[in-house]
């Protein structure tokens, strides 16, 4: 972002950050992930300095493109992957134990599987999921719906329910937020400000 301030932000796809720890994600960051995440430390700060030096966004992003090329260290946990998917693709808020038999996995292995590469449990990131479909809903189709109809076809039993865990995620209403949020670029990447 260019305006009055100069920010980068760095936004990881789904278990993306996993591709450059060279350990898994809990083992470095506590539950849930702090927001002053520091794993690469004084190398990405250096990294950044260089970063603001070049004067075209393209010359920044092939930087800091090219600063994480030199961290990938690859992510193999398949289970993992194939879990993610299925909850990303399912038209349906699905229950765990709907996860662990569609991977092949005990319920106790998918869990565990969650806390260390994800950081949270598979409710808790399903529940994620729920909201950013309901946010992307509202978002990005051009005819607003109603926060009921948002709620009931993203699997809310009620808009009461949908504005509680609005609340839960965002601290604030979905009426409050979405006049707040605004996207920035062509991603799915929202940002509101205060």
């Amino acid at each position: 972002m260019m305006a009055p301030f100069n920010k980068i932000g760095v936004v990881f796809r789904e278990l993306g950050i996993n591709f450059f720890l060279p350990k898994p994600l809990s083992s470095i960051s506590r539950d849930p992930i702090e927001k002053s995440f520091n794993f690469f430390g004084e190398p990405l700060i250096q990294a950044c300095h260089k970063i603001y030096e070049q004067d075209s966004i393209e010359d920044k992003v092939n930087f800091l493109d090219a600063y994480f090329l030199r961290q990938y260290c690859g992510f193999e946990e398949k289970r993992l992957i194939a879990a993610v998917r299925f909850i990303l693709t399912s038209e349906a808020k699905l229950s765990v134990s709907q996860i662990a038999d569609s991977c092949h996995v005990s319920r106790k292995t998918l869990l565990r599987l969650f806390q260390k590469h994800v950081g949270c449990s598979v409710k808790a990131y399903v529940d994620i999921v729920q909201f950013r479909k309901s946010l992307d809903q509202y978002l990005l189709q051009s005819d607003k719906h109603s926060l009921t109809q948002i709620a009931l076809s993203n699997d809310y039993y009620d808009q009461s329910q949908f504005i509680r865990h609005f609340k839960k995620l965002s601290g604030t209403n979905p009426v409050n937020f979405f006049r707040r949020v605004e996207q920035f670029g062509k991603e799915d990447t929202y940002w509101t400000f205060v």
